[in-house]
């Protein structure tokens, strides 16, 4: 089990002033809990010394895990590991079946996403220098829905 953060808002823009330089990734893929393959950006944390926080980042639909760039030196430098994920039907983790899904706007794809999101946690739970009981999600639009849903069905989270 773990202790989680939910941050549901557009707050990119607030950092986008002080975003800093751009810092490349380690782009991944890993299942997500229905055996979905999904596609994301991990930014892991900047020490080693102790395990860092995370914050799993979450796009609106009809975008992808790239809307999150001017978020992710201000997490980066704040200490946080950092996973911008490409839900299902989105970016990297689209196939033309997921992608029409999106474009009917499908109530079962977005339902589906809570799986990416648990996949991602997964995911995230076996990387070294990782605290997963100290987790943010941050979710923008239809990626927020997917961080409340989330948050209602796994009651480890705050």
């Amino acid at each position: 089990m773990f202790r989680a953060t939910t941050v549901c808002a557009s707050i990119w823009f607030v950092c986008a002033a002080a975003a800093g330089p751009q810092l490349e990734p380690r782009v991944v893929s890993f299942p997500a809990y229905d055996d979905y393959t999904l596609s994301a950006d991990y930014y892991a944390p900047k020490s080693a010394r102790e395990p860092a926080p995370v914050v799993i980042l979450l796009h609106d639909c009809g975008a992808d895990r790239t809307c999150w760039q001017p978020l992710i030196a201000p997490l980066y430098q704040a200490g946080f590991a950092v996973l911008a994920l490409d839900l299902r039907g989105h970016g990297h983790s689209a196939t033309s079946e997921t992608q029409s899904r999106v474009e009917r706007q499908d109530s079962t794809l977005f339902e589906d996403m809570f799986y990416d999101l648990r996949g991602a946690y997964d995911w995230l739970a076996k990387q070294p220098d990782v605290d997963r009981a100290r987790l943010a999600l941050v979710g923008a639009g239809a990626g927020s829905g997917v961080a409340l849903h989330y948050s209602r069905e796994d009651l480890s989270v705050d």
